[in-house]
Formats: structure tokens, sequence, C-alpha cells
């Protein structure tokens, strides 16, 4: 079946992995120039950067248009000839305001790391033609789970922006420590606190940089669980002011480390050149894990988990 047009039920972002994944596919499909790109959330200009912003302004135009034409419209909304790909998470679930989307066909892409399903997780995903996982892993459990159809893609990277360079000294001669993903259990930056704490008092030279943002915040209350910290960062206020108080709390002394939340993912490349290493002790990851992927591309050596996705 030829693909005229594709949809997004997630809006683009510069600032975590689900707006990123859409960018760059956004960014992929309008540069071969088909199928026709089409995108059925409403975008938040602040949170792309000024390329896409301009790059994408014709899907915003558009979107509003549809959001117009839908307006006062009950049940689901059909969109004829167009492959909806449609943003599931944990427990194989998608916003009220995605799911009314109905395509041809429906696509459902998944990144999840909660293994717990409820009871009615295939039937109540049955009107997807096909489900796509971010991750073997993931492709392999909906299997499991008894999915007819399934498949796996992997996220890439920008390798014209995500390449070895050179620096520009912004650190002077520190050895820089880079991590990055959003402040979670989860995602380990206790792991990365604790650690770099010890590495430090050896290594006094040496300063961590994070780019640790949660566009979710109160996800980060489950850092509770953690033996390695003591509790979570404050929520109650702004990045990054709230993770470099808790890693200084945590006993990381003044000045070896801060945290550069917001930094847009256009603007990761030329800070991920002026690092020495990256840690990823990530507990679990449902894809790829984007940010890894980028500092590898990017000529770092990197400490990795080796689990999951």
């Amino acid at each position: 079946m030829a693909i005229n047009a594709i949809a997004l039920t997630w809006p683009p972002s510069a600032l975590h992995g689900w707006g990123v994944f859409g960018t760059n596919l956004l960014r992929e499909v309008l540069r071969r120039g088909a199928p026709k790109p089409i995108t059925l959330l409403a975008m938040h200009p602040e949170m792309i950067d000024a390329a896409d912003r301009d790059l994408f302004q014709p899907l915003m135009v558009e979107q509003h248009q549809i959001e117009q034409q839908i307006r006062g419209t009950q049940g689901n909304v059909t969109l004829g000839g167009v492959h909806v790909l449609h943003s599931l998470g944990n427990n194989l679930e998608e916003s009220t305001a995605a799911a009314r989307f109905r395509g041809e066909p429906n696509v459902g892409f998944t990144f999840f790391e909660n293994m717990v399903f409820g009871n009615d997780a295939v039937a109540r995903n049955a009107h997807f033609q096909i489900m796509m996982a971010g991750s073997t892993w993931n492709a392999d459990i909906l299997r499991d789970l008894g999915f007819p159809r399934v498949g796996c893609v992997f996220q890439g990277i920008a390798p014209d922006a995500f390449a070895p360079g050179p620096r520009t000294g912004r650190f002077g001669d520190r050895f820089v420590v880079f991590s990055g993903g959003k402040l979670e259990l989860r995602k380990g930056q206790d792991l990365v606190v604790a650690a770099f704490k010890r590495f430090q008092a050896r290594h006094p030279d040496a300063l961590l940089v994070t780019v640790w943002l949660n566009p979710w915040p109160e996800i980060m209350a489950d850092m509770a669980a953690s033996p390695h910290v003591d509790g979570p960062p404050a929520m109650d206020q702004p990045f990054p002011n709230c993770i470099n108080d808790w890693v200084r709390a945590q006993g990381v002394p003044e000045g070896a480390h801060t945290d550069l939340s917001p930094t847009f993912n256009a603007d990761m490349p030329a800070l991920l050149r002026e690092c020495d290493a990256a840690v990823f002790p990530n507990r679990c990851e449902g894809g790829t894990n984007l940010v890894a992927m980028e500092a590898l591309a990017s000529g770092l050596p990197c400490v990795l988990s080796a689990n999951s996705g």
C-alpha cells in the first residue's frame, strides 16, 4: 500500500524523547518530500528549535485548521487514506485527545518500561493494524502478549550534527563527565551522583555536566526509593535550580557540577563535544537510549547499562 500521508498523534519537541523522535521523523519525511506529514496535536513553539519552527510552520497552520474543523465533533475522527501513528506508553495507553483519531491504517508505536499490563491491553488496542516497538525487547514482549503483527524500528540520530569535532574550551581543562535524560529513578541519576561524588573526591578537577530536565517533574518523586541519595529534588523549584541544589545536597562540592537544563536537542552536539566521557546507568529503557546514541556518535566513551532496550 502506497503511503500518501502520515500523521503523528504527539507533538514534536526539542526537550524530551518522544518529542525528539517526532522532530527527527518529521525532518526526514520533509527532506524526502513524501509522504505528506501531518501533526494532529498542537505544537508548543517555545519547546521547538528556531530552525524547526520555521520548517514546521506549514504543519502548525494545517494542524490548527484540522483542530477548527473537528471542534465540537463527537466520537472518533477518521482520516481517510492517512497512516496514523499513535504514541503508546506504559500499559500501552495513549491520551484521550490522541485516541480519537483513526487512520487507514492505524499504527501503534510504543516505548514502554513497565512490564505490568492490564488484562485488556491487547483487546483495547485491537484497532491497530500493526504494533511497532522502539526496541527488540519491547517487540518480544508485545508478541508474548499476543499481538498478531509486531514490528521493530530503531530510532536514529542526525549524523550531520552528532559527530566528533573541535572543542571551544568551554569548561577549560576540567575532566568533564556528561549525563543526560529526564531525572527519574529509572534513568539512574542517583547512581551517577553517588559514583561521581566518589570519583571527584579522587579527581578534584572533574566536572559533572548534566541535562536532567524533566517536563513532568512529579515523576522525580520516585527518587525517594533510592538508597543512594537523600530523597528527590524539590519539585516546587524551577530547572535547573532544583537539580543543582539537589546534587549539592548529596555532597557533591560547589563547582563540581552544573545542570544546563533546558538545552534544546539542536544545541546538544556542541555541548557533547566539550565532554570527555558520558555515563548512562539506566535501570530500564523501552527504546535504545537516544541520548546515549547521540553521545556515542559524538565520539564520547560511554558507560552504558546492558539491559532492557
